[in-house]
Parts: C-alpha cells; structure tokens; sequence
C-alpha cells in the first residue's frame, strides 16, 4: 500500500486540532454561560414605558431570585462592571398570587377571619428568604392569623399611602403593619404612614422600623429612638436586634471616621479603620467578607435584609408589641 502523501496527513493534523479547539472554545463558552446563568434570576418586576418598576409581576410560581450574600450597595448589583467583583450570592424563590402579593396560593377578596396586611419594601416581603421563613410567614405563624404580603422591593416612603390605598381597594384587612423605615431627615418623617392609615380606615395601623444592620453605615445615627408624633402605635426593632447579640459572627462599630469589624462573642478586633469612609462602608471590610463563606452578620445576611433567624426575631417581637397594644384578636 502506497505511504499517504504529506499534504494529506497535514490537512488531517490540522483538522484534528481545528475540532480540538472547537470542542474547547465550546467547553468554555458552555462554562461561561453556565456560570452567568447560575448568577441570574428569573423575571419578578412589572416593566413599564420607563423601564421595570418595583411591582411584582402576579402568578409568579417557584420564581428563582438571586441576590448578593454579603453587604453591598444596591447600584453596586447594578453595575455589570461593579457586579464582577460580588462573589457571594444566595438564591431563594418567589411566588405570587393575581395581585402580585407573595403567596402559594391565592388571596381571597373577602376576609374569613382576622387578617393583617404587612405594607413596605423588601424587607417585609422577607426578601432572600424562601417562602417557609420569610417574615410575613413567620409572623402568621406566632400571631395565629392570616398575613398578606403586601410589600414591594424598594417601595419609599412617598409610595406608602398609594400602595395602601391600592390595597384596600383590593382585600378586606383589620390591620395594616406598615414595615419600613422612616425617612429620619423629612420634615415630617410620619407624614406618609398618616396618609396611610387615612386611605384604610376603619382598619387599624401599626407602624414596624426595620432592624438596622451594624454594617449600615448610611443609617449611623437613626438607632436613637423613634422621632415623636408616630401616628399608630410605633416600634423601632434595632435595639431588639442589638440586645439580640453577642452571637457568633461579626459587628462593625462606628466612632467618628473609623470602622472596626469585631468578632463575636470574642470581641477581637479583625480591622481598624481610622480613615474610612463616612457614609459607605470601606472596600477591606467588603474584602473581609468575600474572604469566606463564613464570615458573616449575626441575624443578616446582606447588611440590611435579615436572615431566617433575623425574620424568626422580627416576627416575634412584632407579634408581642400588636398584643401589648391590643391590636390582636
């Protein structure tokens, strides 16, 4: 048998390498992909002529949502650039019923027994958590009756009164837990919950101040009690979350420029920062917690959003003030 002439071997040399390189190139794009998708979450958010707004689109089942495990800005998720350099996440899931409140199952029009409606942002939709231990779940649980989630992610104070009205207009409610923050520099920091609790009466209101992370930098300062003239029965949860610790993890305490990252319940200190940033927390300690999976925040998971323990305390407090104040059946 004649030997194959050079050329021949050549051209099939170079076609072995040429598939050899496209099954890798294909590899990597696949891995590429792969690892952008495990980073995506599905479509939760209404989109209008302006872009996605913060309402939740209805009849959402088993929707997957992914999210940063470590504090963080939120333009910081935003950023494609900024985003990179986030590398724990967490991913819970989503559903909702016609109204877009977050729930199994469909919430009835009419009332059947006692029922409280939980308004604010995404804080009191549990966010981060799956179904099981969010706080409107949790708070069903310890007060024994019914709880709609009514909550919306990023939802302002401005938004407060038309998203109770809006409500209203939908479900019967005996009473409407308004589960968000005040705006502490407004000249009237309550005028949105009055205007709340105007739009739903005659059901009764009760005003909740989420928990403040010890690694919100931003909100130094509004853990000094609530201002006065609440105009419902008001309950700030931060020293309730403080009172909580020490638990095993890590705090940052504030004192003038400086933020320090303390380890509980040793109280070592693992950063000194005597030049840090006044209102946004210093890029080493992101680093500290990007470090490992176990460095985290006693009762949050992401510096402002608690976690299923942080809902657990939440939920329970809450259950104890609305019983304190007669508001419970």
């Amino acid at each position: 048998m004649a030997p194959m002439p050079r050329w021949i071997r050549v051209v099939q040399a170079l076609t072995v390498l040429v598939l050899l390189g496209a099954s890798y190139g294909g590899w990597r794009l696949y891995r590429v992909r792969t690892a952008d998708a495990d980073l995506a979450s599905d479509p939760i958010m209404k989109t209008g002529p302006r872009g996605p707004s913060n309402e939740l689109l209805p009849n959402l089942v088993e929707a997957r949502v992914v999210v940063p495990e470590r504090p963080h800005d939120p333009r910081e998720f935003g950023d494609p650039e900024r985003r990179k350099k986030i590398k724990r996440y967490r991913s819970f899931h989503l559903s909702t019923d016609s109204h877009g409140f977050r729930s199994t199952t469909e919430v009835s029009a009419k009332k059947t027994g006692f029922r409280i409606v939980l308004v604010g942002d995404s804080v009191s939709m549990g966010w981060g958590s799956e179904e099981e231990d969010s706080l409107p779940t949790r708070l069903a649980e310890y007060t024994g009756v019914e709880v709609v989630s009514a909550g919306r992610p990023g939802l302002q104070p401005s938004q407060i009164a038309a998203r109770c009205r809006e409500v209203s207009a939908q479900i019967d409610a005996d009473l409407y837990v308004i589960a968000r923050r005040y705006e502490a520099n407004a000249a009237d920091p309550w005028l949105p919950f009055k205007q709340c609790l105007d739009a739903v009466t005659p059901a009764r209101g009760a005003i909740i101040a989420h928990p403040l992370s010890t690694f919100d930098v931003r909100g130094r300062g509004e853990d000094r009690g609530l201002p006065a003239g609440a105009p419902a029965p008001a309950l700030d949860l931060t020293a309730t979350f403080r009172a909580a610790l020490p638990l095993p993890g890590i705090v940052l305490e504030l004192q003038g420029r400086t933020q320090r990252v303390v380890e509980l319940p040793s109280k070592k200190v693992l950063l000194e920062l005597p030049d840090a940033p006044q209102t946004a927390l210093d890029p080493r300690v992101v680093a500290l917690f990007e470090s490992g999976d176990d460095i985290d925040e006693p009762l949050f998971y992401d510096g402002g959003h608690p976690d299923a323990e942080g809902n657990k305390l939440y939920a329970r407090t809450v259950t104890d003030f609305l019983r304190a104040n007669g508001l419970l059946p």
